[in-house]
């Protein structure tokens, strides 16, 4: 089943990403399969300077990287830098 999703940005989005991509890391997490994430890493990133959209990113976290079906979200299945100096 092709579904039709309408996505609308915020106004200023691309200079939110350009200013806070030189001040922290950043990935994408929603409840969205992994179809979903993709596609808007690709809206908000077309220039692939923020997120990774190959399928092995780690920077991209979906519903499909839970264990189980129906899980809350929880920050402990991003995938960042585990240095904090």
């Amino acid at each position: 089943m092709n579904s039709i999703i309408i996505t609308k940005l915020r106004p200023f989005v691309r200079t939110f990403l350009k200013e806070a991509g030189q001040m922290f890391e950043m990935h994408i997490y929603t409840m969205g399969c992994q179809a979903y994430a993709m596609q808007m890493a690709e809206l908000l990133d077309p220039g692939k300077e923020y997120f990774s959209t190959s399928t092995s990113s780690s920077k991209i976290t979906s519903r499909d990287d839970h264990s189980s079906p129906g899980q809350k979200k929880c920050l402990n299945l991003v995938r960042g830098c585990q240095n904090s100096n």
